[in-house]
């Protein structure tokens, strides 16, 4: 039995949000799933069900970014490369590259000062 992730509640309340379509929430922020016909008197109950299964809506397809983050997916990503058992793989952006980076310089410049005194 798989335990229930903080991104599977976080998955099913934004489904539940867009199938309420209530335009008070809606006009405080809005998801931009307009696409995908979600609310209830356009999906209806059996439209709440596919979109919860993942027959469809913005999460049919394993092509979102939040799976990605994920260690299970590390995991999986491990196995098909075959490399290092132990090394998982981690995609990043670039931005995350230079915060890392930015980051790492002034750790760097703050042991130089510490060194100096």
């Amino acid at each position: 039995m798989k335990s229930i992730s903080l991104l599977q509640v976080l998955r099913v309340a934004v489904l539940l949000y867009e199938w309420l379509d209530i335009p008070a929430l809606k006009r405080y922020y809005d998801f931009g799933f307009d696409h995908y016909n979600l609310p209830w008197h356009k999906a209806g109950m059996s439209g709440l069900r596919d979109t919860m299964l993942g027959r469809s809506g913005p999460f049919a397809k394993g092509n979102w970014v939040l799976p990605d983050l994920s260690i299970q997916y590390a995991v999986e990503v491990n196995k098909r490369l075959q490399t290092y058992p132990n090394t998982y793989y981690f995609r990043y952006t670039k931005n995350t590259k230079e915060l890392f980076l930015f980051f790492y310089n002034c750790f760097a410049q703050i042991l130089l000062c510490l060194c100096w005194v």
